[in-house]
């Protein structure tokens, strides 16, 4: 008897997680507590989408909100054909050297420095693109398309689209920048006048833009691929000059 009630309740803790984590904003501090208490440790790579949501009794949409936030908090790196894994931590040098150029660099000189490179990211993109890279950049527009009017998952997915594609220029050095630009992005002081900005309507009007992107990188097309970047590029200046924003 004493051995049944103890299988019970060994059962009952096993599955308290499928009836505490039921929304991708659980499952990610779920997850980050795991990763806290080194469950997982820096370079450990994560269980698989099908795995976590098997686990937790998610759909796997709601599994790649969670990892889009960990990997917009620069706490795992989601990889194309490979898996999600945990991050190398920054030393305090590092992140007191990042601090100071977020602290003074203006949000339109960032979205200079965007307008800039980003189209030629995209451009190498479509030349170099491996078929895993392709299908990784449609399931994340399938997740940006996913978020309706929810700014906070769609800012995680859409940072995740944009690391993507870096990635899917199989340049390391690329990706290595993209993600220094990715992390001031994440400080500057424009996050709140984004987030004001980012409507259901006009949530809209970018993912058509990343679905545009993407379908020209899947048929190789380079120019055309570049020119979609570039107008996305302008729509994000746009929003930013009509919020009046002085910095």
């Amino acid at each position: 008897m004493m051995s049944m009630m103890s299988d019970q309740q060994n059962k009952s803790r096993s599955a308290s997680p499928l009836t505490r984590v039921t929304t991708s904003d659980h499952l990610a501090e779920v997850l980050r507590d795991a990763i806290e208490q080194q469950a997982y440790r820096p370079g450990d790579r994560l269980p698989t989408e099908r795995t976590l949501s098997e686990k937790y009794a998610l759909p796997r949409s709601a599994v790649r909100g969670a990892l889009a936030q960990l990997a917009s908090d620069g706490i795992v790196d989601r990889r194309a054909g490979s898996g999600t894994y945990v991050r190398t931590p920054r030393t305090a040098l590092q992140d007191q050297a990042l601090g100071l150029i977020a602290d003074h660099i203006a949000p339109l000189q960032l979205i200079d420095m965007r307008s800039a490179l980003e189209p030629a990211v995209t451009r190498l993109a479509a030349l170099h693109a491996s078929t895993s890279d392709i299908q990784r950049l449609q399931e994340v527009v399938e997740e940006l398309d996913a978020c309706d009017g929810d700014v906070r998952r769609f800012n995680a997915c859409d940072e995740q689209f944009h690391i993507a594609l870096a990635e899917a220029t199989r340049n390391l050095l690329m990706v290595w920048l993209y993600r220094q630009l990715n992390d001031v992005r994440g400080r500057t002081r424009w996050t709140s006048v984004r987030d004001e900005k980012l409507t259901a309507e006009r949530i809209a009007v970018y993912n058509g833009l990343h679905r545009e992107i993407v379908a020209a990188i899947d048929r190789r097309d380079a120019d055309a691929a570049a020119q979609a970047m570039a107008r996305h590029m302008d729509e994000v200046r746009t929003d930013f000059y009509d919020s009046n924003f002085d910095g």
